[in-house]
């Protein structure tokens, strides 16, 4: 089966990271480039104007966990409540972190909204079976 372009969420406050994880998400060939946010709040914002004005959301969504002033958990408990009542498709997260403690992975595995763990760096192959597993 054929991908379409994807349309890609990255939220992550590192622009080295952000760099470099635009230019393998592009590489990939079937992600448009992504639209990148540096805090949880700015994200949270374009995500809800989207829902109010009933517009698509992203088709995936990258999250870092370790950002200042609102961190990726508090990103999808509030990302919990907007969405509550959208009744559109709702995007893949995929938790992009550099965190290995057990209890991020036991967090992310309990959540509603994550799909997916993967840990830093982002190479190719990872992002490449996330989205033939998740878009094939």
């Amino acid at each position: 089966m054929k991908i379409e372009q994807l349309n890609v969420m990255l939220i992550d406050d590192d622009r080295a990271t952000n760099f470099l994880n635009q230019i393998i998400l592009k590489e990939s060939g079937v992600i448009k480039l992504p639209e990148i946010f540096i805090n949880g709040n700015d994200s949270l914002s374009a995500l809800s104007q989207r829902m109010v004005q009933n517009e698509t959301l992203p088709d995936l969504i990258l999250l870092d966990l370790n950002m200042p002033g609102m961190d990726g958990w508090e990103f999808l408990t509030l990302y919990h409540k907007q969405i509550v009542n959208y009744n559109g498709r709702q995007p893949i997260i995929i938790i992009l972190s550099t965190s290995q403690n057990p209890s991020d992975l036991k967090k992310a595995a309990e959540s509603p909204h994550v799909s997916h763990y993967l840990e830093k760096p982002l190479i190719p192959e990872k992002i490449n079976d996330c989205i033939q597993k998740y878009f094939s």
